[in-house]
């Protein structure tokens, strides 16, 4: 059978993204689907819900597992030849992903980091496209779970000895005063404070130390009422029913605290583009994931009046990745496209 299709991946620590592209593509005509990730049967899961989304997508769109040419997997790692090893924000120890994919479907398969992909999907469909990449500078940050950079610089994807280059949400910013836990194990890391999980994190930790004692504790109870019948209030609550989400809906509405916790953000989110503009001088940087995305209004002003604050380079166009939710899939469909 002619290969016509191109697999693309989106591992995250939320969720899983599969995508089927026409080869040769313009990326126009993305097939895509996506459910939670499925951490509760194991490493070996991860891959099994890999193999029935990819078959379950096919068959929607009455394509042939058999015209897949090539597949390109972005995940959240950190990675080590085509496994996630020790990811920070999975709670397994391995998983191999890419050996799989290559019996499943005797195809090449590569694996990246989701950041390196999104900037590579940023090259090829998004603020890039149709441009010279030997002169093509560009930084990707992603605030979604988690914190991290892709750097494509003068026409190279940097990538690292091991695949791991930008994990910039694990830089210390933080080295005294409030430090909060990382999930890689340290305190005070960018990710912890500018993240889905770190401004949830950070709120749970305010409301508490205001003794409940905030509009924030409000919202979160009128959000367990629409779906439970019980008035009791558990730390399992606090878990279940405070995000990232809820604190951004909370400083819409003007609530103190939850406004303490987007300016810490900015603050932090601010302070990491900076790093990247110093360290890659970039043209552009685009910023995607879900926070980013869902919550532009409340932090992308302040990302980059912070930034410059810091500059010794050129200041570099910030913008929200015009490719969407779906960076780091056009970037897997793009890696897909590197091994043909």
């Amino acid at each position: 059978m002619k290969k016509q299709h191109l697999l693309g991946i989106d591992i995250g620590a939320t969720n899983l993204h599969v995508g089927l592209v026409p080869f040769p593509t313009k990326g126009t005509d993305l097939a895509e689907y996506e459910e939670p990730i499925d951490v509760a049967h194991g490493s070996e899961g991860i891959i099994n819900q890999i193999h029935r989304v990819v078959e379950r997508l096919a068959n929607r769109q009455d394509i042939p597992l058999e015209s897949i040419a090539s597949i390109g997997v972005g995940s959240t790692g950190p990675l080590d030849v085509g496994t996630l090893k020790h990811p920070t924000n999975l709670p397994f120890e391995e998983v191999p992903i890419v050996e799989p994919l290559k019996v499943r479907y005797q195809v090449p398969c590569e694996m990246i980091g989701d950041c390196h992909a999104a900037v590579l999907g940023e090259v090829y469909f998004g603020v890039g496209k149709g441009q010279n990449r030997d002169n093509l500078n560009l930084g990707f940050v992603n605030i979604g779970s988690g914190l991290g950079v892709g750097i494509y610089s003068s026409g190279r994807l940097l990538l690292g000895k091991d695949c791991n280059a930008g994990e910039i949400g694990h830089i210390p910013l933080v080295t005294n005063g409030l430090m909060l836990k990382c999930n890689c194990g340290n305190y005070g890391c960018a990710e912890i404070y500018c993240s889905g999980l770190g401004i949830a994190k950070h709120g749970k930790i305010q409301l508490i130390n205001e003794n409940l004692d905030s509009e924030l504790y409000t919202l979160a109870r009128a959000k367990k009422a629409r779906i439970s019948d019980s008035d009791t209030w558990t730390y399992q609550d606090f878990e279940d029913f405070i995000d990232a989400e809820l604190v951004c809906q909370a400083a819409r509405q003007g609530v103190p605290l939850a406004e303490r916790v987007l300016k810490s953000a900015i603050y932090y989110g601010g302070l990491v583009l900076s790093i990247i503009a110093n360290t890659f001088d970039p043209d552009v940087i685009t910023i995607g994931g879900t926070v980013a995305i869902e919550a532009q209004d409340l932090l992308l002003d302040g990302f980059r009046n912070e930034m410059v604050k810091h500059l010794r380079v050129r200041e570099p166009n910030i913008q929200v990745t015009p490719l969407g939710r779906l960076a780091v899939l056009y970037g897997a469909a793009a890696l897909a496209i590197e091994q043909l």
